[in-house]
């Protein structure tokens, strides 16, 4: 769906018999996928918002939706149709909120209004559908972007929407779940079993994501973090999981100290995991000496999960010990050797 169309799109689909589906479900290829898969629909609205102006309770109120439909409705799937801006960040806080479902999880949208006439949706859908009823329980994205393109099918904790248009998602140093083309899905590699948990549907926007830049003033975000209670911070740092030890106002390890006197939580990491041996600069040292969380995600996940963590626990200690949990899509700032 397009960000124009998303207000009218994010919707929850049962899949179980047959029976009437909304428009957005009518195109030729989705069509056929529904009368062969005999499915039927149970739709929920659940937020009315484009997808760029969606807040993290917005994600809290898709997971109860969700959460209902499993244990009321006893759905098999779970079908979820976003805007594409934000879609991984609300997948992701499924990934975290949802560890008490156990059934498939699939979020899709489309570059392109249906009604446009390279619009991407009917592929994009109906794809969703193939891979919603193979899948294991978790939290998945599956897309296409062409109307006659392949569906890649990526875990939504390594996902990451790296262009405007086209096969607008990558996975981020891993490859995709499966693909889907002309109907039919293929696993690309193996899935561990998810362990499940009783959900904990939670999230707090008490939360501060930086990223690392020449000159940066880190000192002045301390006043922000007082001002605004910020009870976490995460830090994008260099390539090179390096950062700024000088001069004062930009030393990061200086900035941790300073969060940890006042209870706040600071998480470190890294956009790519490094490849091949990592040097032993001498600022990395003093972040992994330093009390920072040295996390294995990308910093969108990372962002997703302190979210989540501040929201589950107002206890500095507590809000660490969830965040170095660890999730299936580790890669890890690597530390040097």
């Amino acid at each position: 769906m397009s960000e124009n169309q998303v207000s009218a799109a994010q919707r929850l689909v049962k899949l179980v018999g047959s029976g009437g589906e909304p428009v957005v479900l009518g195109g030729k290829k989705t069509s056929r996928v529904i009368y062969r898969q005999s499915l039927e629909f149970i739709v929920r609205q659940p937020v009315n918002a484009l997808s760029e102006d969606m807040t993290p309770n917005d994600w809290t109120l898709i997971a109860k939706e969700i959460e209902s439909l499993c244990w009321k409705e006893e759905v098999e799937g779970v079908l979820v149709l976003h805007g594409t801006d934000t879609m991984a960040y609300t997948a992701t806080a499924m990934t975290f909120m949802l560890t008490g479902v156990d059934v498939p999880i699939v979020f899709t949208g489309a570059n392109l209004p249906p009604n446009e006439p390279d619009s991407d949706a009917d592929t994009n859908i109906s794809d969703a559908l193939v891979a919603l009823r193979k899948l294991p329980a978790g939290v998945f994205i599956s897309f296409a972007g062409k109307s006659d393109a392949i569906s890649w099918v990526l875990e939504s904790v390594s996902a990451r929407k790296v262009r405007a248009s086209g096969p607008a998602y990558r996975s981020t140093n891993r490859g995709p779940v499966a693909t889907v083309e002309k109907g039919k899905l293929k696993f690309r590699r193996n899935l561990d079993p998810v362990p499940r948990s009783p959900s904990r549907i939670e999230v707090s926007d008490r939360v501060l994501q930086l990223s690392l830049h020449p000159g940066i003033d880190l000192s002045a975000m301390i006043d922000v973090i007082d001002l605004r209670e910020i009870r976490g911070v995460v830090v994008s740092t260099y390539p090179a999981f390096t950062a700024p030890s000088y001069p004062p106002t930009s030393s990061l390890p200086d900035f941790v100290r300073n969060c940890s006197g006042m209870d706040v939580a600071v998480a470190l990491t890294v956009g790519n995991a490094p490849v091949g041996r990592t040097n032993a600069y001498g600022s990395t040292l003093h972040m992994i000496e330093s009390d920072a969380l040295l996390l294995s995600t990308i910093p969108e996940v990372a962002l997703v999960k302190m979210m989540w963590a501040a929201g589950c626990t107002r206890e500095v200690g507590e809000l660490r010990r969830l965040m170095l949990e660890p999730i299936a899509t580790e890669f890890g700032p690597r530390v040097p050797e």
